[in-house]
């Protein structure tokens, strides 16, 4: 569902195709159905990890919906302000997610999300290699979490990987803490960089 709520372009060409429309419609509905209802979880449960898991999730589609508009420079301008829009509202709900939950099973989804919106902010040329850097060092050194601010770590040092695989190991060893349990999906995600 996640995939078909996202997916909700629709080509100049077909804007006077009725069947066309109603698609692009029930896509739009879909998918603000499925933030109405992950909120809903949010307000009624906001002490439950499934609130946490919801605000994630959020993030996740909202990036998707961004990343679904097409690559920023080849938008027209109204295009430009939603995409921004969008990944800012990613961005904004995965760090609330990770302030919030940040003991959370699915940490390792808000990383991805941001790692994916930082990568996206970069490829429109609205961010720079080292400022993607400095957020996620930010973001390591805004938590209290001892084991959220590792997994930043991890997720800087994945990103930084591409770049300079030395400089990332180097990273990937100071964040390492043998006292903090990592999840799979933690290690499915961090040990990307390391091959």
């Amino acid at each position: 569902m996640r995939a078909k709520a996202t997916s909700v372009n629709l080509p100049v060409e077909q804007l006077n195709d009725p069947e066309a429309m109603k698609k692009f419609q029930e896509a739009q509905g879909a998918l603000t159905g499925a933030l109405g209802r992950l909120m809903a979880v949010i307000e009624r449960y906001p002490d439950s990890p499934q609130a946490g898991d919801a605000l994630f999730k959020i993030a996740e589609l909202q990036r998707a919906k961004a990343d679904s508009l097409g690559r920023y420079s080849a938008l027209a301008e109204q295009e430009r302000s939603q995409w921004k829009i969008l990944l800012d509202s990613s961005i904004a709900s995965a760090e609330e997610a990770i302030k919030k939950y940040p003991e959370s099973a699915s940490l390792a989804l808000a990383l991805q999300t941001l790692s994916q919106s930082q990568r996206m902010l970069l490829g429109a040329e609205l961010k720079t290699g080292p400022q993607v850097e400095e957020y996620f060092q930010s973001l390591a050194d805004s938590t209290t979490s001892p084991s959220a601010r590792s997994k930043i770590l991890f997720a800087l040092a994945n990103y930084v990987s591409e770049q300079d695989e030395a400089k990332a190991l180097l990273i990937m060893n100071e964040a390492y803490r043998t006292e903090i349990v990592y999840s799979p999906r933690d290690l499915d995600f961090y040990g990307l960089a390391l091959i």
